[in-house]
């Protein structure tokens, strides 16, 4: 029976060495938290779960658990920096109006009556000074280019000389002496007097063409002489009752009146009107046939 003790001692010595070993990390456990919280009174902790040593029953022992370590206090995490929300823009109003600041009215200032202003003296006239014997200060203008004024002896009408190309003011000889207005491609005027003495002799120049005045006088002379030799020979074959000679004058006289109707405004074209200061005619178109074309 020696051998079953030995057996049974062996058992409870090692069921012994287990719960010491049990035992022993507890107990350490337990010292080392006892010691930190002594060691922090102030700073407050988090509640630690305290594992206490199993009471010994009469159960059969369980298997032991490998001890766990002492949970460490965490610092808590850092936040980490919200960053700021961008600043939106805000709309910038309009500038107010400048209110001008108003300014109370002024006083009136009663002014003294002036006194009755002297009456304006009259200007003083400059006499007019007296022209030349025989001169005559003359103003000449014209519708046409190069447009100049001939004067030429009563005594000898024909030796025409250029004295003023319009526009001119020029003092001229006039006494005993004709004028007249011409152009190159112009009708040239009749011939006309002009008076001297003190003011201004103006002389305004409408300008007609030479060379219509020349077709409406060709005119004139076609259809004149037509319309005569036509109505005579109408007449004359509705006398005998020739029809040759009716056909023969209705075609003469039609072409004779074509032809005045149509030299009437050549005519009016042609024509050069030299009128005074006042708007009055002094002098129209030669009556003659101008020999430029």
């Amino acid at each position: 029976m020696p051998g079953r003790s030995h057996l049974a001692t062996a058992r409870m010595t090692s069921t012994l060495r287990a719960k010491c070993a049990l035992l022993v990390p507890l107990l350490s456990i337990a010292f080392v938290a006892r010691r930190a919280h002594a060691e922090e009174p102030h700073a407050p902790s988090p509640p630690s779960t305290a594992v206490s040593a199993p009471e010994p029953t009469s159960a059969p022992p369980a298997v032991p658990k490998p001890a766990e370590p002492a949970p460490r206090e965490v610092p808590p995490p850092i936040p980490a920096p919200i960053p700021a929300p961008s600043a939106t823009p805000s709309p910038v109003a309009p500038p107010a109006p400048a209110v001008a600041p108003t300014q109370a009215p002024a006083p009136a200032v009663v002014e003294p009556e002036a006194a009755p202003a002297a009456p304006p003296s009259s200007p003083r006239v400059t006499p007019p000074v007296p022209a030349a014997p025989g001169y005559s200060l003359v103003h000449l203008d014209s519708s046409y280019v190069n447009t100049w004024l001939e004067l030429a002896s009563r005594a000898d009408p024909r030796a025409w000389r250029r004295a003023c190309l319009a526009p001119c003011d020029t003092p001229l000889y006039v006494e005993g002496m004709l004028a007249r207005v011409s152009a190159q491609r112009m009708t040239p005027s009749n011939a006309f007097r002009l008076v001297p003495g003190q003011g201004t002799a103006f002389v305004r120049v409408s300008g007609g063409s030479a060379r219509n005045r020349g077709f409406g006088i060709l005119g004139l002379v076609i259809g004149i002489p037509s319309s005569l030799i036509g109505g005579g020979l109408f007449g004359y074959g509705s006398f005998a009752d020739r029809a040759e000679f009716r056909a023969g004058g209705a075609a003469a006289l039609a072409l004779g009146a074509l032809s005045v109707v149509t030299a009437i405004p050549l005519l009016l074209s042609g024509t050069t009107t030299v009128r005074d200061g006042n708007g009055s005619v002094i002098a129209r178109a030669n009556a003659a046939v101008p020999d430029t074309f």
